[in-house]
């Protein structure tokens, strides 16, 4: 009974021993594959379907934008806002495109001028992105969520 004891002892501190190597050289590994991955980095950026997909990223990035920017303007110009004052500001939209391709409006971020003249841009911004959405973007074959920020200018005649 004794000697049963010992070599189950013996085999119980070889296996952890074996355990701990091996748990110890994945550590490693994960250490070392989060040091090469850069993850605020995708390999596509978002698209709309008029982008080349194998284009350099700079290009799918720009086109992005281009395409982004000019929906957004002709959905804000469907708007038609009234006021009494003129206007000639910018904001600051923060958006996500999650990694099933909707857009989100995180933050809209205007001047207190433009707040109060037009109190209701940001929830109307909100429901217009409710129904868009586009390819996401990737990042090591999967799809992921991308954050970005886009200018808008609104400006009275």
């Amino acid at each position: 009974m004794r000697l049963l004891v010992i070599v189950l002892g013996v085999l119980l501190v070889m296996t952890s021993c074996q355990f701990m190597d091996r748990e110890k050289l994945v550590e490693i590994r994960l250490n070392k594959l989060r040091d090469e991955i850069n993850f605020n980095d995708v390999d596509n950026y978002p698209n709309f379907g008029d982008c080349d997909e194998v284009a350099e990223k700079s290009e799918q990035f720009e086109c992005f934008q281009q395409n982004f920017s000019a929906g957004l303007q002709s959905l804000v110009e469907g708007l038609n806002y009234a006021t009494d004052k003129d206007i000639d500001e910018s904001a600051k939209l923060i958006i996500k495109v999650d990694d099933l391709g909707f857009i989100e409006l995180l933050d809209y971020r205007g001047s207190d001028d433009l707040v109060r003249e037009l109190p209701q841009v940001q929830d109307d911004l909100r429901k217009l992105f409710e129904p868009i959405s586009v390819k996401p973007a990737m990042k090591s074959g999967k799809q992921v969520a991308v954050r970005c920020s886009v200018q808008i200018e609104f400006k009275t005649k």
